[in-house]
C-alpha cells in the first residue's frame, strides 16, 4: 500500500467549462435515489452578479431554479430574485426544482482505491426559507446512505464529518451529495425549496493504487526474487540427501554391530558346549 494525501474540494474545484470535471459532475434525480443525470449548460446570471449556474435542458435562470450555483467572486456577493440569496466568496449553491422537488446533485467519483474521508457543511442562504425544510443527503455508490439531515428556518446549518479512520472507496465508485425535500413536515413545508450553500472536502488518506515504476534497485531486487527461491529450493534438497545418508550409514553400522554381535554370541555358545562334553567324558571328534 502506498501512501499518498490527495485533497479535493467542491468550490476550490469547481469548473465553469466541463460537466463532468476531474473527479466532480453536476447533476439532479428525479427523487432522492435513482438515476443520475448530468446538468447540460452553463449560464451567468442575466442580473450581473457574476455568479454561474449548470442547468439541465429544461432550465436557466429564474425559470425552475434547479441547478448547481456557483460564485466566483472573492466576496460576499447577494443574488436578488423573489428573495435575498447570500452568497459567500466562491461558495457553491444548490437549488431543487422549485415545484417537483427533483434534487440537485453533486457527485464526487474516486479516482483510486483507497481510505476517503469526508466532511460536509450545509446551509440555509435564503432569506425566504422561514418555513423551509432541505434535505441533505449523503450517498455512497447510489446504495447506501453515509448521512442525513434536515435544515429548517432561515440561516440554519449542519454538518457531517466520516468517521476519523475514514471509509475504502475503490476506483469509479461515486459519493453523492444530494440537496432535496425536507424530511419531516407537512407538504405546505417541504414545497418551498430554497438555496442551501454546500462545503464539501475529500481527503484520500491512502491510496491502494501505486502508479510509481520501480527504480533500478526494485527491478534487481524483483529480478533476483526467483533466483534466491531457487537458490532455497537447492539448499533444501542437499540437506534431505545429507540427513538420508547420514541415517543410511548409522544403520549400516548398526547392522554390522547386531551382526557380530550374534556371531560372537554363537562362537560362545559352541565352546561352551565343547567345554561340557570334554568335562563330562565324553569323547569329541574332530572333522
Amino acid at each position: 500500500m502506498t501512501s499518498q494525501s490527495s485533497t479535493w474540494s467542491l468550490s476550490n474545484d469547481f469548473s465553469t467549462t466541463h460537466n463532468p470535471s476531474s473527479v466532480w459532475s453536476y447533476g439532479y434525480r428525479q427523487a432522492v435515489t435513482g438515476t443520475f443525470f448530468l446538468f447540460t449548460h452553463l449560464d451567468q446570471d442575466p442580473k450581473g452578479t457574476g455568479i454561474v449556474a449548470w442547468f439541465p435542458d429544461d432550465a436557466t435562470w429564474n425559470t425552475n431554479w434547479l441547478g448547481v450555483y456557483y460564485n466566483p467572486n472573492p466576496t460576499t456577493t447577494l443574488l436578488v430574485y423573489n428573495s435575498n440569496m447570500t452568497y459567500t466568496a466562491h461558495s457553491v449553491g444548490m437549488h431543487p426544482h422549485n415545484t417537483v422537488g427533483s434534487p440537485s446533485v453533486v457527485r464526487f467519483t474516486a479516482p483510486n482505491d483507497g481510505i476517503y474521508t469526508l466532511s460536509l457543511t450545509a446551509t440555509h442562504a435564503d432569506d425566504h426559507a422561514n418555513t423551509s425544510r432541505t434535505g441533505i443527503y449523503i450517498i455512497n455508490n447510489n446504495l447506501e446512505i453515509l448521512w442525513e439531515g434536515e435544515l429548517f428556518g432561515v440561516g440554519a446549518s449542519k454538518s457531517y464529518n466520516s468517521p476519523k479512520g475514514g471509509m475504502n472507496i475503490k476506483t469509479n465508485e461515486t459519493i453523492d451529495f444530494i440537496v432535496g425535500q425536507g424530511l419531516t413536515g407537512n407538504i405546505n413545508n417541504n414545497i418551498n425549496y430554497v438555496t442551501t450553500l454546500i462545503t464539501a472536502d475529500i481527503n484520500l488518506l491512502t491510496n491502494n493504487t501505486t502508479t510509481k515504476q520501480p527504480n533500478s534497485t526494485n527491478q534487481s531486487n524483483q529480478s533476483s526474487q526467483p533466483s534466491q527461491s531457487n537458490d532455497q529450493v537447492l539448499i533444501i534438497a542437499l540437506e534431505m540427501a545429507l540427513g538420508i545418508t547420514i541415517i543410511a550409514i548409522i544403520l549400516y553400522f548398526f547392522y554390522r554391530y547386531c551382526k557380530k554381535r550374534e556371531h560372537k554370541k554363537d562362537a560362545y555358545g559352541s565352546t561352551n558346549k565343547i567345554n561340557f562334553l570334554e568335562n563330562s567324558g565324553h569323547e569329541v571328534v574332530s572333522y
